[in-house]
């Protein structure tokens, strides 16, 4: 990160082992989320706590800040399929989560 963009930083924050989230000042604020899922293979519970940790702080998240969300969500999304637009998943247990974590914060789900 060069110099300029590391003055913009207002807030960095470890929400979890497995999300790390910047805000950057600007008119809006821009907020980066950078995550890494469980994989498949990962016990229920793990993966359970993952989205619900990523949930509760997208819902913190001003509504006014632009956000962006970005990572290794290890699932399969897509558009094919889907009624509501977003995502659907087809055999991986982290894509399930993942489509119910973005329903649940755009108010589709």
């Amino acid at each position: 990160m060069g110099t300029n963009a590391s003055k913009l930083i207002v807030e960095t924050r470890v929400v979890s082992n497995r999300i790390l989230a910047v805000t950057f000042a600007g008119n809006p604020k821009l907020t980066l989320v950078t995550v890494y899922s469980p994989t498949e293979g990962a016990e229920f519970d793990e993966v359970e706590q993952f989205h619900n940790e990523l949930r509760e702080y997208l819902h913190e998240v001003p509504a006014h800040n632009l956000l962006i969300v970005c990572g290794d969500f290890n699932a399969r999304l897509g558009w094919e399929g889907t009624s509501s637009g977003w995502y659907y998943h087809r055999t991986t247990s982290p894509g399930e989560h993942s489509s119910n974590s973005w329903q649940s914060c755009t108010g589709t789900g």
